[in-house]
């Protein structure tokens, strides 16, 4: 089923273009028999979501000028990126939202699997922390793993973890928050473009073939203050509600034992 709907993948390159495409089969085209399979299989149900992104692109904050095109102009916060819809009855994304949200489809996805299974688990397979907190919406969800940059390997851990073999033991290197658009650096990601600097342009071009002669510029204004050392120091100057803002702390993490 998914290798009819699209075999290959989005490419994000660093000099090239980013596509920022979430390839996912609509909930609607989902059958029945799909749907009475899986659960004469098992009474428990897995989902996993993906997100994509590393060295040399900045995630997008606002996928509004991804979808609409602009990302294309020189001088806006992105450059090159685009993105195709899974379906042709909705947006994947609204302006305003960010990559690290769930797409539309995703949302009709869990909804979908939420009322079929009592026992379902929500994968995560990516370096960037995603926005979960929809994830208490559904008491169907028993749990979230985090299988990031798995590489050879490391989904066979994850199968010997969620079938009891193997304690789950790691912890959060970061801060991940209910809504990234309450980070103090969220609005110092992108690309921000000058058009004003023709020499600076004209000598990267003649110093390697391969610039593409648009020059960038931010200041992380915000320093040493993100992680845990923003929100813990936020908390303590009461700047903010710490458990409104924050859903997994850096180094949180829960096993299959407890403790008293």
């Amino acid at each position: 089923m998914y290798v009819k709907y699209r075999a290959d993948r989005p490419i994000i390159s660093i000099n090239d273009s980013q596509d920022w495409t979430l390839p996912e089969v609509p909930a609607a085209d989902y059958s029945d028999e799909i749907m009475e399979n899986a659960k004469e299989f098992s009474d428990k149900a897995a989902i996993v979501i993906s997100r994509t992104g590393g060295e040399g692109a900045d995630l997008p904050t606002d996928m509004g000028p991804i979808m609409d095109g602009s990302t294309m102009d020189i001088g806006t916060k992105y450059m090159k990126g685009s993105y195709t819809n899974n379906s042709s009855e909705y947006d994947d994304f609204q302006a305003g939202q960010s990559y690290l949200e769930l797409s539309q489809t995703e949302k009709d996805l869990v909804d979908m699997v939420c009322s079929e299974f009592d026992d379902i688990i929500i994968i995560y397979n990516g370096a960037n922390p995603l926005e979960l907190g929809w994830t208490e919406d559904y008491k169907q969800i028993k749990s979230v793993l985090l299988c990031a940059r798995a590489g050879a390997t490391g989904f066979n851990a994850l199968g010997n973890i969620i079938a009891g073999n193997v304690n789950s033991s790691g912890k959060t290197t970061d801060t991940w928050l209910r809504d990234l658009h309450q980070a103090p650096y969220f609005n110092n990601i992108g690309h921000f473009a000058y058009t004003n600097t023709q020499d600076v342009s004209d000598a990267a071009k003649e110093a390697w073939e391969r610039a593409d002669g648009i020059v960038s510029f931010v200041n992380y204004s915000e320093s040493i203050y993100v992680g845990y050392r923003f929100y813990e120091t936020a908390d303590q100057e009461n700047l903010i509600d710490y458990d409104d803002t924050v859903l997994y702390p850096f180094g949180y993490g829960l096993s299959y034992t407890t403790f008293e």
